[in-house]
């Protein structure tokens, strides 16, 4: 390989070594647990990405080329532990931001339940939202 697919020196944790293809159409940073959104296009992008996008009442489409697909893409593991094994520092990195992105979610989901407070805090006051 070459370097500017992977430098092996680093782990592969500078973002300026991760080749174009591994990158997300939607968060544009490396692909962490990538799905092939559908047959006919075979666009990839991030589980969490399409997860966040999709609708639950009628069909998504591709971020990319619009193209529908009604199913709930799949990880594809060969390419998840490709890039674990290329990038192993950069992807631990997607990992933890991740985690931090979706407790921080589920986190504010359970507050909301049990309080009723959807408001934000402006000065100390707290603030409903219209």
């Amino acid at each position: 390989m070459d370097k500017s697919t992977f430098n092996e020196d680093d782990g592969g944790s500078d973002s300026d070594d991760i080749s174009h293809s591994f990158i997300c159409c939607v968060c544009r940073d490396l692909l962490y647990k990538p799905i092939v959104l559908c047959k006919a296009c075979g666009h990839i992008s991030c589980f969490w990405c399409v997860h966040h996008s999709m609708s639950g009442l009628c069909e998504s489409r591709c971020p990319i080329c619009r193209h529908p697909y009604i199913h709930f893409p799949t990880i594809c593991q060969m390419l998840h532990f490709l890039l674990l094994k290329m990038y192993p520092v950069a992807y631990k990195r997607r990992e933890n931001e991740i985690l931090v992105h979706e407790k921080k979610a589920t986190l504010g989901g359970i507050f909301e339940r049990y309080t009723g407070f959807q408001g934000k805090r402006v000065s100390g006051v707290e603030e409903r939202e219209r």
